[in-house]
């Protein structure tokens, strides 16, 4: 997997594969917002996975990231999830639930002293 989305609040364990060169390698966190015409706070992160041996010499190589509105990678990490095993759930629904959202794309205007 090349990459993993998370929601607000989500928290995630990944493991990884340490077997390529000896380097520095990158790991890269955009944010993804879909909607036209909305601010938001677009801010990028690198983490680094350093091997032992690494020349500081050497230029990390970078991870890319998708664009901030990039919906199909999005759909396709999300459509590639799937569980650990099998999940029996309810086949009959006889409950309706009301789901609200909060996107969270209004700054806080708030001071604070």
């Amino acid at each position: 997997v090349k990459q993993i989305m998370l929601g607000p609040g989500q928290t995630i364990n990944a493991l990884i594969t340490t077997d390529q060169q000896i380097g520095r390698y990158s790991m890269s966190m955009g944010p993804y917002m879909s909607a036209k015409n909305v601010s938001f706070q677009n801010i990028s992160s690198i983490g680094y996975i350093q091997y032992s041996g690494f020349s500081p010499n050497t230029l990390p190589l970078i991870s890319p990231l998708p664009r901030f509105n990039d919906t199909l990678t999005i759909k396709t990490v999300m459509d590639g999830l799937r569980s650990l095993g099998p999940v029996d759930v309810p086949k009959d629904i006889d409950t309706n639930l009301f789901i609200t959202v909060g996107l969270n794309v209004q700054k806080c205007t708030s001071s604070m002293p």
